[in-house]
Order: structure tokens, then sequence, then C-alpha cells
């Protein structure tokens, strides 16, 4: 009866999609299946006749001994996770439980066990914690930004305004300079917290792509040393791509940001390339799969360190970075792949260690869209300044006052509140004498909504800019109805003079 029994428990046990094994009190191996054997790295023979020792690291043996011990003394254990090791060294989880095999009187004669790999379930498990921890730093930084934004306006403006009056070789200047540039750096902070957490409205328009690369290609020939050769390689026929320019201008900054820290102290070549791309079929290749179509194709390569395999697996990842504590907070890829995937197209690199890395944006093309406008200073000229007056309104009196001084100092006649109510009663006084109204969207008792509908009761072309901290502007809440335009804060006097200009030059808006 019993050399019956054997070969049917083998048969049930072995073909589990689930460990078993059987060992002696002493630890020595009498039985495996194979799935717990093909886990491990080995073939269920070889495990046979080994010790337990052979399943874990040194350092993972210290608790087993424990387990074990305790194992013996109570009967049973788990389910418990305990750690293991694969035949290459590779260490895993494995969720456990088990019994104690007694003989026919009575007397224990070896452990029993049941176990599987969770490392996948521990993974999943990871990717919520960081989901979790995303959601939670977009929660904080979204309730923060508006003030935190308005804080920084006005800071920076103050900072342009006072560098106006000084000389480019004064010191005061250069220490001035300074002071901006660590704005700049906190607001993109706070943005690239946004963006990845999914909080900032995407603003979808045409844009000509090469626009876009020409201006970066500029922006980073400036910031690099003269041994870095930045060269562009742009296709000017290529056609417009209906994105978020902000946000593109967000992945190309943050491409040109990498490729530069790769340079390091190196001397070579930084090539930022745009061209047309045909996909004949779906395209994978390990990324994000594309349906087949015209695409635009953004190219970042640079002849820097480049990058090892450990290090090219986890560079997209939340938070992930190889610089030193100060020097850079790990979301800039994070937030690059994030933009691209949103946008429906994919991101993806090559590099390998000494030689450089490349990396590769796709966007699809959008069929039968107009091109992008012309910049805004171009569009709206100067020459009428003077003749137009604005209607500036906005609760946080520094930010009010230097936004003044920024309108006035371009030719702007500015009637400033920072009441909603108080700008309503001065507006329906003269309803015709003003041309623009500039307001706050997040103020106490009148909001900048609000605010905006009442005028446009009595004048419904009256123009209106919206300015705001916050950048996670609900579309549910209506706060641009398409005729209307947004600033998001800090906003720099370049921003807000090429706004105001292309708003009035139009006679309306666009831009939300």
């Amino acid at each position: 009866m019993r050399r019956e029994k054997i070969p049917q428990f083998k048969t049930f046990f072995g073909k589990a999609n689930y460990g078993n094994a059987i060992a002696s009190l002493d630890g020595i191996l009498e039985y495996v299946n194979d799935y717990f054997a093909h886990v491990h790295g080995y073939e269920a023979d070889e495990l046979i006749g080994r010790h337990i020792s052979v399943l874990h690291s040194k350092r993972q043996m210290a608790e087993v001994v424990t387990i074990v011990e305790e194992f013996k003394h109570t009967g049973t254990v788990g389910p418990l996770e305990v750690g293991h090791v694969h035949r290459d060294g590779t260490e895993f989880p494995m969720l456990m439980l088990g019994f104690i095999k007694e003989d026919s009187k009575g007397q224990p004669v070896s452990m029993v066990v049941s176990a599987i790999d969770v490392t996948r379930k521990k993974e999943l498990e990871d990717q919520l914690q960081q989901a979790v921890k995303m959601s939670a730093v977009g929660t904080l930084a979204s309730g923060i930004a508006h003030d935190f934004n308005n804080i920084l306006g006005a800071m920076m403006g103050y900072t342009q305004m006072a560098m106006e009056g000084i000389s480019t070789e004064n010191q005061a200047y250069q220490d001035l300079e300074k002071v901006l540039q660590s704005g700049e750096r906190a607001a993109d902070l706070v943005r690239q917290i946004l963006l990845f957490s999914r909080r900032q409205k995407q603003e979808l328009v045409p844009v000509q792509l090469s626009f876009l690369v020409k201006e970066m290609g500029r922006m980073l020939r400036s910031s690099m040393p003269a041994e870095v050769e930045i060269v562009l390689d742009v296709d000017d026929e290529c056609p417009s791509v209906t994105v978020d320019p902000s946000q593109i201008h967000q992945v190309l900054m943050n491409l040109c940001n990498n490729a530069k820290r790769a340079m390091y102290e190196r001397s070579g070549v930084i090539r930022i390339g745009l061209q047309q791309k045909k996909l004949e079929t779906i395209q994978s290749n390990g990324f994000p799969s594309l349906p087949a179509g015209e695409y635009q194709e953004i190219t970042v390569t640079d002849s820097g360190v480049g990058m090892d395999e450990e290090r090219l697996s986890q560079l997209f990842d939340p938070f992930y970075t190889s610089q030193t504590v100060g020097e850079g907070t790990g979301l800039g890829l994070s937030v690059a792949q994030g933009i691209v995937q949103n946008h429906k197209g994919s991101i993806f690199v090559e590099s390998s260690k000494g030689k450089g890395a490349m990396f590769t944006v796709l966007l699809p093309v959008q069929q039968d869209v107009k091109s992008l406008k012309k910049d805004a200073t171009e569009a709206g000229g100067s020459g009428r300044a003077g003749k137009h007056i604005i209607l500036l309104v906005d609760d946080e009196e520094n930010l009010l006052k230097l936004i003044d001084r920024m309108l006035s100092g371009l030719g702007y006649r500015v009637s400033s509140f920072t009441d909603g109510k108080e700008a309503l009663s001065a507006f329906s006084a003269h309803p015709e004498t003003f041309d623009l109204l500039l307001t706050d969207i997040s103020m106490p008792g009148m909001g900048g909504r609000e605010l905006a509908d009442e005028l446009l009761e009595q004048r419904p072309e009256l123009p209106i800019i919206f300015c705001t901290g916050a950048y996670d502007v609900d579309e549910s809440e209506n706060i641009c109805n398409g005729s209307e335009s947004i600033l998001y804060k800090p906003v720099s006097k370049e921003q807000l003079m090429a706004t105001v200009r292309e708003v009035l030059a139009d006679g309306s808006n666009s831009g939300c």
C-alpha cells in the first residue's frame, strides 16, 4: 500500500505551480518538486541530499536558523516571507508555510513546506507605494503651489527689476543673477513635481517643434563651456504636432540637462535633432508600442560618460539620480517619460559605458492642423501699448505692485486692485475704458472667475488673462472657456509682455 501512495504523492505535488519540499530535521533535502527547484535555478535531482543552506545566502541563514528552530518547536510555520537565493546569487522572497511530519509513533521525522516566489507581488506593492507617495507629494505640492509661487513671483520679479538698473559688470548684478537662478530652480522643482503627479493642466495647441528645438539649442549653447560643441540637425519642413508647448519644452530641457551633466569635465559634442519618421508597423522593441503612422523624432545625443546596464534599467525611475545630494531631484527623466507618454508618444535611450548616450522621443503628427502663430512679440508690436488700459487684480499686494510696475514700464496704463468687488465697481462705472482684464484666479471674496463672468456680462468681447500659481486648474471648473488665456506664476517680465501683446493684438485669446 505504501509503495502505491508515493508515486501518487509525487505526481500530485511534482506538477504543482507552487513549491513543495521535504527536509529532514537536520536540514537535508529529501524531496523538492520542479517549481521549487527551478525557481532556485536547479533541477530537482541536483537539490536532493543537499542542505537547505544552499537555498539561502549567508546573510539570510541567520534568520533561517531561528525560523527552523521555532518551526521544530511549534510544529508549524507561516505563512511567512523568507529570503531565498538563486543559483546565480540573486536574492528573492518566498512566501512559505509548513508543518512537521511525524512517524506512526508521533515522533517528528521531517519538515514539509510549501512556498511560492513573491518577487512580482513585492514589485507591485512597491509600485503601489510609489504611486501613493507621488499622489501625496502631488497633493501637498498642489496645496502650497499657489502661495509658494506668489512668493517666488515677487522675489524673482523684483530681482529682475533691480537688475535692470545695474551694469552687468557690477558684482551686485551677478549676485542678483544668482538669486534669480535660485528662484527659477525652485519654480521648476514645483512644476516638475506637479507634472509628475499629473496635476498640471495640459494645453494642447499646434506647434512647430523646430522652434522649440532651436531655442533649446541656443539656451544650451550659452550655458556650456567652449570645449563642448552644440550641433543642431533640424528639419524645418517637419509638420506641426498638437502638444502642450510648455511640457515639451520641459522634456527638451530635462534631456539637455541630462546631456550636459553627462559631459562633466569632458570636451565633446551634444547633438539635438528633429526629423520626420514614418513607422510602417507597430513598434515595440521593449518600449510602449506605437501604432503605424507619421511621427516627429527628437534626438538628444551626447559624447559623455555613458551608462551601464544597471543604471539604464533605473534611468526613468522616480527620484533615481546618480548626482550627489543637492545637485538634483531624480525627477527629470521620469517627468520627461510621463509627459511623452501622456502625448501618446514614446521615449527610449541607447547608451553604453564610456560611449555617450542618445535619447529618442517620438511624438505622433496630427493631421489637418494649422501652424502655430508667430511669436507674440512679433504679432503684438510695441507702438500701441500706451493706448491700452489694463485692469489688474491680485490679492497679493507685493505681486500686484510688481506687475503694475512691469506693465507700466512697457507703456501700458494700469488700474490695480487687491479686491475683486472693488475692481468690478471701477469697471462698471466705465466699462468701455478697459482693454484687458488680468486677474488672479484664487482670491478671497470675489475670485477671478466670478469677476470675469461679471465683466463679460457687460463687455462680452473683453480679453482676459487669468494668472494662477496653482497649476492644477480643473477643467470641470471652466476656468478657461476657449476665449481666455492663462499665465502660471511665477511670471517673468518676458512672459507677461509676450502674453499681453498677443492678447491685445488678437483682440481675443486662445491660450486655455
